[in-house]
């Protein structure tokens, strides 16, 4: 059966920072997560909520502590899954939920046939007199071991296709660290950028919150959806036409923008399978971003399993969008393996250049149609110009 959460995240209140740091990397992931806090409505109790979101859960996530142990809530939780699952046989008609104790410290007698993850207690990295405190140093590479292992619990039953996911864009502290009236050498200052484009300045970004705490808050379009949720959405209608199995997104490890292994692994990693990166252009004022793209990620710009978008900061304008509006519905069914190529596509189309705006557009389409024409030909390029 589907389920509405893949992963339930039971903790006590006193270790909040340690789930809500596992929340975000979860949800970075492109997991559905249930947080009490993050979707309980206000006024509503919290039993039937908490007992539903446990029943519509495929795997409960335990974080471990002797707060947790001594937590009703966290017992009722356990209780509630427990009701449900055998923690001790995984069968067919239990379609593989789990119990994933994420261990802190303490010792969990009553399920020690379950799978324990203890690598962050063994570090000692749990500081039970400050919590937040341990949430916040703890080691990375302890810390990705034990998201990793979850990761690949949660997906061991997972049939679609991973495709990994790289968005290279800034993060709302990385723009407020931007010098935006400076000149560059490569083009306008990037207030002078925002005037010309119609968004205004950087002080306008921030306050329209088009960027945010995670690279993933970026709204390209001028939307009010996140990239992470337009990617979504797009993916949700590929998997629509297709059978299983689907494609699901592989969100880069965040390590990538800090660690150089990291960078060569994650850009190995979109190297040899079909992957997706998506560019924020008003990040690349940011060296860091325009570091991991144009030089981490070098080999992707030569890769045909690499599908690499550069999205606009706003909306389409009016009557650019009026006029494509016209071609789609007056050009219908013509122009419809444009607006909608069939999965898989296997047949033969026209290259098409839609609401081509200048010169670059022509000669693009024009190198890229003549470019596949030659690789095509089994003759030489004198052959057939002469």
């Amino acid at each position: 059966m589907p389920y509405e959460y893949d992963v339930f995240i039971s903790y006590s209140s006193a270790d909040r920072p340690w789930a809500i740091k596992l929340y975000q990397v979860l949800t970075a992931r492109g997991f559905e997560v249930f947080l009490d806090k993050n979707r309980i409505d206000v006024g509503k109790p919290w039993e039937p909520t908490l007992s539903q979101a446990v029943q519509n859960s495929q795997h409960l996530v335990v974080l471990w502590t002797e707060n947790a142990n001594n937590s009703p809530w966290v017992r009722r939780e356990l209780g509630k899954f427990d009701a449900i699952v055998d923690p001790g046989v995984i069968t067919p008609n239990q379609e593989s939920r789990r119990f994933i104790f994420f261990m802190l410290e303490g010792e969990n007698a009553a399920y020690t046939g379950v799978q324990s993850l203890n690598e962050l207690k063994e570090a000692k990295a749990y500081l039970k007199d400050a919590p937040e405190k341990g949430a916040d140093v703890v080691a990375p590479g302890v810390w990705q071991t034990v998201v990793d292992k979850i990761t690949d619990a949660i997906r061991d039953d997972d049939p679609s296709i991973p495709v990994p996911l790289a968005v290279l864009s800034m993060t709302e502290d990385n723009l407020k660290k931007l010098a935006p009236d400076a000149p560059q050498e490569f083009g306008p200052s990037l207030n002078k950028l925002l005037a010309d484009i119609g968004i205004g300045t950087v002080n306008d970004l921030i306050e329209n919150k088009n960027y945010g705490p995670n690279r993933t808050d970026w709204r390209p379009f001028g939307s009010v959806l996140n990239v992470s949720q337009i990617m979504n959405n797009m993916l949700e209608d590929v998997n629509k036409s297709i059978p299983q199995p689907h494609f699901r997104w592989e969100p880069i490890d965040e390590a990538f923008w800090t660690n150089i292994d990291a960078t060569k692994r994650e850009r190995d990693k979109l190297l040899s399978q079909l992957s997706v990166i998506v560019i924020d252009p008003l990040s690349l004022y940011d060296d860091v971003v325009f570091r991991r793209t144009f030089v981490g990620l070098s080999p992707c710009f030569k890769s045909d399993k690499s599908i690499i978008m550069v999205l606009t900061p706003f909306s389409m304008p009016t009557p650019m969008a009026n006029l494509s509006m016209l071609v789609e519905r007056r050009g219908d069914p013509y122009f419809d393996p444009y607006w909608n190529p069939p999965v898989p596509y296997t047949s033969q189309y026209a290259q098409l250049g839609m609401n081509i705006g200048d010169e670059r557009g022509v000669r693009r389409l024009l190198r890229r149609s003549f470019g596949t024409y030659v690789r095509q030909q089994p003759h030489s390029t004198s052959e057939y110009l002469k």
